[in-house]
């Protein structure tokens, strides 16, 4: 870790902890604990209140800015090094600086390694987590994750319920006027929001949904952007509509899945259960259970194939189910949920096609592996790229 990452880091660990994150610090933080187990494990240790009580203990025994010293004199074995971090030390805060210290220390010992073999075991690319940012009518964000978990006021009229992985809307009966709300999820996210009117939406990675925090007219209508699975609550007087641009999708009461990532080239519709009808701006068509319609986002015309749903809305339950699907489609759902960017050196290996069965939150080396048993492929990592040939 450079130095001037390591003191970023204790900076905004030092801010996270006296709640004084601007919204693009609490991005860096996220970041930061996505990149490894390594800086989680790291932040929990933070987290507990006896390391911070022990702080003037340790700065009694430990003479820190000679620690520090001899750590740069290690890792770098440089005397402008050891002045760049001097000048640096005249700024900085106590707690920020015993930060800097712990992470040093955490890292000086560690090789520096830019190309990663998937075959060992200490180096692991995590799976996502429970987290979203919610966006509240008057604009502000909300960054939802293990550290929430109370009730968010909206309007006086609204009680938002947070928990560690999902949100819940209770609405007044006072309130009359559409009033929106917006819940996103990055990549290596996921998260659940129950609606005013009892619908349950299961977020992917990489997607976002902006709905009424009540439906006060008669329909209930929201956009969508990402993926998501819906378990709509039933109500044939509020018929329920999903807009993905110029394109629909109407229900009474149903469970379904949506597939309608920005850079795509169609959305498919995986009707579990009930029904819906899928809407263009020149063509309809209805769903029954285990069907998928596809829309064409180029030509807007829609077809409907029979599916085993199971495959497409296995994600909600835990699971990666791919059935003699291609590698580019494959790495594109794993790129989202792992956070990393998939580079093909070989165009011909991007319709490969793959069957596999594995659990979302194992680790992206044991997917890896399993895909190089088959002797198709290879892949290389640098960083969070992987680079993928025959």
């Amino acid at each position: 870790m450079e130095l001037k990452t390591t003191y970023r880091i204790a900076e905004i660990l030092s801010k996270h902890f006296t709640d004084s994150l601007t919204e693009a610090e609490q991005v860096e933080l996220y970041n930061w604990l996505d990149a490894s187990e390594n800086n989680k494990a790291l932040f929990n240790k933070f987290s507990n209140k006896g390391f911070f009580e022990e702080k003037r203990l340790i700065e009694a025994s430990i003479d820190m800015e000679t620690a520090m010293l001899e750590f740069m004199e290690r890792k770098y074995h440089g005397a402008n090094r050891k002045k760049f971090f001097i000048n640096y030390l005249k700024f900085t805060a106590a707690a920020v600086l015993f930060i800097v210290s712990a992470l040093a220390l955490y890292h000086y010992n560690k090789p520096l390694n830019t190309q990663q073999n998937f075959n060992t075991l200490e180096d692991t690319i995590g799976p996502g987590s429970k987290k979203a940012v919610l966006t509240l009518a008057n604009g502000k964000k909300i960054y939802l994750n293990h550290t929430i978990a109370n009730n968010i006021s909206n309007h006086g009229t609204t009680v938002i319920k947070a928990t560690d992985s999902s949100l819940q809307y209770h609405a007044s009966d006072k309130l009359h006027v559409l009033t929106y709300n917006e819940l996103e999820t990055p990549e290596k996210s996921e998260f659940i929001i129950t609606l005013d009117d009892g619908t349950k939406v299961w977020l992917n990675a990489g997607s976002k949904i902006r709905y009424p925090i009540a439906f006060v007219t008669h329909e209930r209508r929201v956009e969508l952007s990402g993926e998501a699975y819906f378990e709509v609550s039933r109500n044939k007087k509020k018929p329920f509509i999903i807009d993905i641009g110029t394109n629909s999708i109407q229900v009474l009461g149903t469970s379904f899945n949506v597939n309608a990532y920005a850079n795509a080239s169609n959305i498919y519709t995986t009707l579990v259960e009930g029904s819906v009808r899928i809407n263009t701006l020149s063509q309809s068509m209805d769903l029954s259970p285990n069907e998928q319609g596809i829309i064409n986002l180029k030509t807007k015309h829609i077809i409907k194939n029979p599916v085993d749903v199971n495959l497409y809305a296995s994600w909600r339950n835990g699971r990666f189910i791919f059935d003699n699907q291609p590698l580019e489609e494959i790495m594109g759902a794993i790129s989202r949920w792992y956070g990393i960017e998939v580079v093909f050196e070989n165009e011909a290996a991007r319709n490969f096609t793959f069957s596999f069965n594995v659990k979302r939150y194992d680790s992206l080396n044991d997917i890896i592996k399993l895909l190089e048993m088959t002797k198709q492929v290879t892949f290389k990592r640098e960083g969070r790229t992987i680079y993928i040939k025959k």
